[in-house]
């Protein structure tokens, strides 16, 4: 008999700061490296830059006893950014200069 899993709502309560630290340390040795390039939220680590999206991933699986190659949905950027400067993080979240957008379409 096979067993259809069904998708479940993710508990972001489970993730608590030191899971967040967790994730940070793990993206800043090197150890997990995105699977590609941050859009435009980052959370501040000291001088670094670090893709918020990435870091709550790899949180939430930690807090979780996932795998760390997990795919996480996120419903908004907004959401991701209230829920880490919740639990004490710095948040970058930036918009790309519509000039240079225009700029990159045309060059």
């Amino acid at each position: 008999m096979e067993i259809e899993s069904e998708a479940m709502a993710l508990n972001w309560n489970s993730v608590s700061a030191k899971d967040v630290e967790r994730a940070c340390n793990m993206v800043l040795s090197g150890e997990l490296s995105p699977r590609s390039q941050a859009k435009g939220i980052f959370l501040i680590k000291g001088n670094d830059k670090l893709p918020a999206k990435h870091v709550l991933r790899l949180a939430y699986c930690i807090a979780n006893g996932l795998p760390l190659d997990s795919k996480i949905k996120f419903t908004s950027g907004e959401s991701l950014v209230k829920r880490l400067r919740s639990l004490g993080f710095d948040v970058e979240h930036t918009q790309p200069d519509k000039d240079e957008v225009i700029e990159n379409e045309s060059g």
